[in-house]
């Protein structure tokens, strides 16, 4: 979930009417700091807010916990490091 990007509720209706009536499950990833990328994560009630939306539209979703950003090694954050 990036912080305007992806987590309006415009954007968590519009998932919701593309999945109607699929059997499927969201995960809902917000996004993990990257120095070289100026991506914000979406704050925990803007998160739970698009989690709630998607919830009273039928479908089950997920917010998945973070792990490993204490040492660069998140979803999205493993890459080569050069030290200098």
């Amino acid at each position: 979930m990036i912080e305007g990007i992806n987590d309006s509720e415009k954007e968590a209706h519009m998932l919701s009417l593309l999945l109607k009536g699929m059997l499927c499950h969201v995960n809902l990833i917000p996004v993990n700091s990257v120095k070289e990328r100026n991506l914000k994560r979406s704050s925990e009630s803007t998160i739970y807010k698009f989690k709630n939306y998607l919830e009273k539209s039928g479908l089950t979703v997920t917010v998945r916990r973070e792990l490993g950003s204490d040492i660069s090694a998140s979803c999205g954050q493993l890459r080569r490091q050069c030290t200098q």
